[in-house]
């Protein structure tokens, strides 16, 4: 989250503009756009950024009243599955293993379906013999990174995770302003993958010890956001101007000074899943967080550099009927703060433990899939939320396909196919 702006922050959606827009000079797709988003490309260069300090923690709050009235849906509505909006996922994967996981007892359901989180502790050896950066630097919390953004007026910070070899999911409103048009999209993005320190006034152009993250830090080449989520008209299915179903972002990185993208420097990357992927027949289950919150750290000198983990159960109002679930959101209980925002929502998060009987494997067994990127929330009561990755009234279709191969359904689905066809993501190697 981008410094929680309170409910005066609007999100900037436009769905009456169909199809996409594109800023790449002389780019030439030779596949058709994906309807409905927007993709931008780097217009600044690297000497004529602002100073990056200060800069905000992007976040959106909502007003106590909104999680009262879920609460009172929560407990009296049993959200059902819209039977043309099936669950589904696609897998991760870890290049230590070059093995897709896909199977284990990293689970969060029973086949009682009473939640449960239960993973391994153990992970990869630590890329720094370092405290601070031991736990971050281990798989798969190293899928997950702190975000910097260059607007025309500043610096600006979030939470990515990677779900392809050199692809970010993070939120919309870390990279754009609800319906503030394309002039209020970032003009520059990092990523610094297990970032944990920063000191003084330094710089994520490029590797040092002001910015610390133990596998250095990549540029993003282009990003694709809702394009509804700039225009005038605004997204469907939003509250507020803050809480919405398509507050979701995708961001390609470049290869780095050793021509490597993240996956060849040794860090894997999550699953995603889509349509209430991990809430079974239910409305609740428990998910991870990861996210580098502003007011929290290791120490006082480490506050908004360190990675912050969540755990707890979440609410999932996915319902079809929009009078029960009127935007397609998740929510849970979480202590953290603006610079969270964009951070994944797991399912199943944790390295898979060897099993063995009585062990039993659950339903949706497959671990650290995304289902959301945080969005939202209210400080006071401790109360965080985030986008629906599935199927809404702007992205409908129940498969989006891009690059040779399909993307899943919804607004995850939508971005992905853009990012990884017409935008030439699957060619280049950044996507799976």
């Amino acid at each position: 989250m981008i410094r929680l702006f309170k409910k005066s922050l609007i999100l900037l959606f436009t769905p009456s503009i169909a199809g996409f827009l594109v800023f790449h000079g002389n780019f030439s797709h030779a596949q058709e756009a994906v309807p409905g988003t927007t993709t931008t490309s780097p217009s600044a260069s690297r000497e004529g950024v602002p100073a990056r300090l200060p800069y905000v923690e992007r976040m959106q709050e909502v007003p106590v009243t909104y999680f009262n009235q879920m609460d009172r849906r929560a407990s009296s509505v049993r959200s059902t599955v819209n039977p043309q909006h099936r669950p589904g996922a696609l897998p991760g994967a870890d290049p230590a293993q070059r093995v897709i996981q896909d199977s284990g007892s990293s689970r969060n359901w029973g086949t009682t379906f009473l939640e449960h989180s239960t993973a391994a502790v153990g992970g990869s050896i630590p890329k720094l013999n370092n405290a601070l950066a031991a736990v971050p630097s281990t798989s798969p919390y190293n899928r997950s990174g702190k975000l910097y953004m260059v607007f025309s007026n500043g610096w600006g910070s979030c939470t990515a995770s990677l779900v392809g070899k050199g692809v970010l999911v993070t939120a919309a409103h870390c990279l754009a302003t609800y319906q503030g048009g394309p002039n209020s999209i970032a003009k520059q993005i990092f990523f610094v993958p297990s970032q944990y320190q920063e000191k003084g006034a330094g710089t994520p152009t490029k590797a040092n010890t002001n910015i610390a993250g133990p596998y250095g830090s990549w540029e993003a080449s282009k990003w694709i956001t809702p394009t509804c989520y700039t225009s005038t008209a605004g997204c469907q299915q939003q509250f507020n101007g803050v809480v919405g179903s398509n507050d979701i972002a995708i961001v390609l990185l470049k290869r780095n000074a050793s021509n490597q993208l993240p996956w060849a420097a040794g860090i894997g990357y999550y699953g995603y899943g889509w349509n209430g992927f991990g809430w079974g027949s239910g409305s609740w289950t428990t998910l991870t967080q990861i996210g580098y919150p502003g007011a929290l750290g290791v120490n006082s000198t480490n506050r908004g550099v360190s990675m912050i983990r969540t755990d707890s159960p979440s609410y999932n109002c996915y319902s079809g009927n929009n009078t029960d679930c009127p935007q397609k959101i998740h929510y849970w209980g979480s202590q953290q703060t603006p610079g969270c925002s964009g951070g994944p929502n797991i399912i199943n998060f944790g390295n898979q433990p060897s099993i063995v009987a009585p062990a039993t494997v659950g339903s949706f067994p497959n671990p650290n899939i995304v289902t959301g990127a945080t969005s939202f929330g209210n400080f006071s009561i401790q109360r965080l939320g985030s986008s629906y990755f599935g199927q809404t009234n702007n992205f409908p279709l129940a498969n989006y396909t891009g690059g040779g191969r399909s993307w899943g359904a919804g607004n995850v689905g939508a971005l992905l196919a853009q990012a990884c066809g017409p935008e030439g993501g699957q060619a280049a190697g950044q996507c799976r």
